[in-house]
């Protein structure tokens, strides 16, 4: 059975405020960042351990080549995400 994904309202507009931003500067940038999201996505639903708690239950995994961090709880039957975070701004509490 493969573990399935949700996303928080935050999470949502986090990546659809980046997106805009990168498709803002370079169409071609905004699809390398949703490409890189979607393969990072993959990779936690693979190994969601394989990533460091970084509060609480909250671990985060980072994307190579974009300063944004994916932020997520590990549940029973799913991985919530909960922020998708540019470097420089503090995840929600």
């Amino acid at each position: 059975m493969r573990i399935k994904l949700q996303f928080t309202k935050e999470a949502l507009f986090d990546y659809k405020e980046a997106f805009d931003w990168y498709a803002d500067i370079d169409k071609s940038l905004s699809n390398s960042f949703r490409v890189q999201v979607d393969n990072l996505l993959d990779k936690i639903i693979e190994a969601p351990n394989h990533f460091p708690i970084v509060e609480s239950q909250t671990r985060r995994a980072i994307l190579n080549r974009f300063p944004y961090g994916i932020f997520f709880i590990l549940e029973q039957e799913s991985i919530v995400i909960t922020a998708i975070l540019h470097h420089k701004r503090e995840p929600r509490q």
